[in-house]
């Protein structure tokens, strides 16, 4: 019998699996780096790991910018003009926002 016949294929490390890795490492404090998920996964390759951390790092910044709760009182005042009302000259543009950022929450 052949011996290379015998061998088998390791299964292919999938992005879910890595993705999964990186979050376990990163909840336990440590830095999740090609060579830490390596080790802790115990198999892959150091070319599929960083590919896969670089989307994961992606989806990380992604979930951690703050979301906009409200509009600035003076962007939200200008939104409420209606087209047709907004003033052509800065000076009464400058009043109009002004009166209703003056009545938001009033």
């Amino acid at each position: 019998m052949n011996n290379v016949n015998q061998i088998s294929k390791a299964k292919r490390l999938s992005e879910e699996e890595v993705h999964a890795a990186a979050d376990e490492l990163k909840n336990a404090g440590i830095k999740p780096s090609s060579i830490e998920v390596y080790k802790h996964l115990g198999r892959g390759s150091l070319t599929t790991i960083p590919n896969f951390l670089k989307t994961w790092h992606r989806e990380e910044s992604v979930i951690a910018l703050p979301a906009l709760i409200s509009l600035p009182d003076t962007l939200a005042a200008w939104k409420s003009i209606k087209p047709e009302n907004k003033p052509k000259d800065k000076k009464t543009l400058g009043q109009k926002i002004k009166l209703k950022t003056e009545n938001i929450g009033h």
